[in-house]
Formats: structure tokens, sequence, C-alpha cells
């Protein structure tokens, strides 16, 4: 059960990547892997230039962990490029969370399960590929409990994360799975620009979602004040434009004020977040709200340090 005050809910990353990338974000090799049903889905991909901007995702502490320790994993490889991630957040009501990142480059296997041999990681084998096993840094064990897979797929992906998390990935690209439809929905209607982007599918605190985007722009703060199931993407030009779109849920279902979510509503809210990102049921929805909202680069700046200021959030992980 999600308890009352878990950093587990939902945290913030900022992530600068440097790597050339010349691919076209979602990469649909990554978005076929993404098990049905997952509440918490969101990519970045590298973009080319210099002095660019810090990168805003939704995304569990899990997954920033996750972030850090790949990055580590992988830090000796002198082959390594990053061109996109995709962060995968399982059920946050569960008492063993699932997480996982899917990552999209150039990876070299042999270099990776040299050096990984040690730091806590032995070498196994699932359905015929290569895996490292690999048992939670003592820096981390507040957030990570079991052990987690490593596996580098045909040295252009990567995929990180729990043990069950990898297994559904594996499978997912081994039998040829189709890409969950109602993420393909969504995804369509984030623009083929954005750098980065979110979709959550359980209900945020209106309150917590003007807090942090009222900073930003009062309108969009106030748009978004009713609070329910969100999306965003993030394009950087000579301007910031953000894109997102809101549904509101039942009141009782809707996350405390704090941002958490009550445990006796654990089970009430599996259902109705499946239901609100499969899409399938339209009465189960509520109102959509869609928007836009584009501002200098210097106020988005500006944004992010309010924002570590109000919500505690540091800086992830960067990589050069």
């Amino acid at each position: 059960m999600l308890a009352r005050g878990s950093r587990a809910l939902l945290s913030l990353l900022f992530w600068q990547a440097t790597i050339v990338c010349g691919a076209v974000s979602p990469d649909p090799r990554l978005v076929q892997m993404v098990p049905p049903g997952n509440p918490i889905v969101a990519g970045v991909r590298s973009t080319s230039g210099s002095d660019l901007p810090r990168n805003y995702l939704m995304i569990t502490q899990d997954n920033r962990v996750d972030l850090d320790d790949f990055l580590a994993l992988t830090g000796m490889d002198p082959s390594r490029i990053i061109r996109e991630v995709i962060f995968v957040g399982g059920d946050l009501a569960a008492s063993g969370r699932e997480h996982s990142l899917l990552i999209s480059g150039v990876f070299g296997r042999g270099a990776i399960l040299k050096y990984a041999d040690g730091v806590r990681a032995r070498t196994a084998e699932y359905r015929g590929i290569p895996v490292l096993a690999v048992w939670p840094f003592e820096r981390e064990r507040e957030y990570i409990k079991s052990r987690r897979w490593l596996a580098i797929l045909e040295s252009n992906i990567a995929v990180f994360g729990t043990e069950a998390s990898v297994q559904c990935e594996l499978d997912r690209y081994l039998d040829g799975s189709r890409a969950d439809s109602a993420l393909v929905e969504k995804l369509d209607r984030l623009s083929k620009k954005d750098v980065s982007w979110s979709v959550v599918a359980i209900p945020l605190s209106g309150e917590h979602l003007k807090r942090v985007f009222g900073l930003l722009d009062p309108e969009m703060g106030k748009a978004v004040e009713a609070g329910g199931v969100f999306q965003l993407g993030f394009q950087f030009g000579r301007q910031v434009t953000v894109e997102y779109e809101l549904t509101t849920v039942p009141a009782s279902l809707s996350a405390s004020s704090d941002g958490f979510i009550p445990e006796d509503q654990s089970d009430e809210l599996s259902r109705v977040g499946s239901s609100l990102l499969s899409l399938a049921s339209h009465d189960k929805r509520g109102e959509t709200i869609h928007g836009s909202v584009k501002v200098p680069m210097h106020r988005y700046e500006e944004w992010l340090t309010k924002m570590l200021a109000v919500t505690g959030t540091r800086d992830a992980a960067s990589s050069n």
C-alpha cells in the first residue's frame, strides 16, 4: 500500500543531455515495450546544441534513482550514446512497486558487463538475453529495496528496472507485442517537437498542480486547479512551449492536498486510473481541458529555480 507521506508518488527530474540526436520522439521501439496500464510514463530525448535548457518530467523517485544508477553502470562504456529515455512507473499502491527505464542509443554490452562485475552485480540470462542482476547500492536503500536487471538489446536498446518490469518488457520485445493502444492514443496528441513529455494516469491534487504550474503561468495554474490526470509536453526554441491536457476525476478520488493518495482509496484509484488511461469509457472521465503556454527562456529558467525552492526538489542527473 502507498503510505501517506511516501516519496514514491511524484517527483521532478531535471536532466540535460548534450548528445546529438536525429531520432523522432517518442521512439516506437521503446513505446512498443511499455506494458499496458502503467500509471506513469514519461520520456525525454537528447538534442543537439550548446547551452541546452534543463528538462522537466513528472516521474517517481524510483525512476530518478534508476537513471542515476544506469548512468553509473554504463559510465565506463566509451561507445555510450543516449538518444532517448522512457521512464515507466507501475502501481504506486502496491507494496512492491515496479519501475523501469527504456533507453535507445548505442551501448557496448561487453564493456558494461565487464565493468559491472565489481559494482554489486552479476551476469544472468533471460530467454537467451544476458542480463545484469544489480543489488541496491548503499546510497539508495531508502528507495530501492529489491534487485534490478539491466539488459542490452542489439547494442541499441537498454532496459533497466525491477526484475518483473524488465522481464515483461523483454517478453514484449521478443514476442513482437503491439504497442498499448491507449498509450499510443495519448502520445498521438503530443507534438512531435516535444523534447520531454509526461503522461500521468493517476489523479493529482489540484492544489499541487496550481502551486507548481501557477509559478510558470497564472492562467495555466487556474486551468489545472480542478486536479485530475495529466499529460504535458515541452518544446524548446526561442521560446519554451508547454502543451498540457488535464482530465478531471470524481472529487472522492482526487489526491489529498499534499499531493499524496490515502491508502483506503488505492483499489478504487487503480481501477479509475486504468479507465482513464485506456480512454475506453467516456462516462468514467470528467471534463478534458487542453491548453498551451509560451514563455521566454529566461522565464522558464526562473520557474525551475522557484519550483526547486517550493518543492524541495534537486537536479536529479546530467549526461554529457
